[in-house]
């Protein structure tokens, strides 16, 4: 099977470039909001895209998860739930942005198309300005107003980078994200593993591998 040209990969950040949230981090917010652990998950992603779009602030947003008058959002425990959750969200998956760096240093264009709200975005900026710096295209949902799978947002990407869907792979953990993608016109991968995106990558499509060792062929 011939694989595919790619000219630019573009990579989401939360859950790709990053590492899932760590289930202490998820109880530690849980706890703060006095919701069970068993229903919090629901709560912080009911709003979560309005969120990321920037149509909520941080204590707005706070405030409809938590969505009890016997729990007042004061600002006090505002700024501790963002401070939490801006911190679950910036371990990198340092893997992944090793391949970034051999994608690049192989002419591949390289980019970052996220969902991301605006206290993440700042958090991320202050940590890992250098890393951010890699990467020539990013955008980020809380700067433009749309979020993933809108077909506005992967657009925009496109127009970024002057590229055509067409040459473009994109890597996301979330399927509708993927599929938004793939109806854009974009070569789409739903992260699952790092050996298995090493496998799609072998199997599928023209571009360094992610793992020393493996061949093309």
């Amino acid at each position: 099977m011939q694989r595919v040209r790619i000219d630019a990969v573009a990579f989401d950040y939360g859950g790709v470039l990053s590492r899932p949230q760590d289930p202490r981090e998820i109880e530690r917010l849980a706890k703060l909001t006095r919701i069970p652990v068993t229903e919090f998950a629901g709560r912080y992603a009911k709003d979560r895209l309005a969120y990321d779009r920037g149509i909520l602030t941080g204590p707005e947003y706070w405030a409809t998860v938590v969505a009890d008058p016997a729990v007042p959002v004061t600002d006090e425990l505002a700024a501790e739930l963002i401070q939490v959750d801006v911190a679950s969200w910036l371990m990198l998956d340092l893997r992944l942005f090793e391949w970034a760096k051999k994608l690049k240093a192989a002419n591949v264009s390289i980019a970052i198309l996220s969902n991301l709200p605006r206290d993440v975005l700042a958090g991320l900026r202050m940590r890992w300005s250098e890393w951010l710096m890699e990467f020539p295209f990013t955008i980020f949902s809380c700067e433009v107003g749309t979020v993933k799978p809108e077909a506005q947002i992967y657009q925009g990407l496109l127009d970024a980078m002057g590229m055509v869907a067409s040459r473009v792979l994109f890597i996301d953990d979330h399927s509708p994200n993927v599929q938004g993608a793939a109806q854009a016109g974009f070569h789409a991968l739903q992260y699952e593993s790092f050996e298995r995106l090493n496998q799609d990558v072998l199997s599928k499509f023209d571009l360094p591998l992610l793992i020393d060792g493996a061949r093309n062929g």
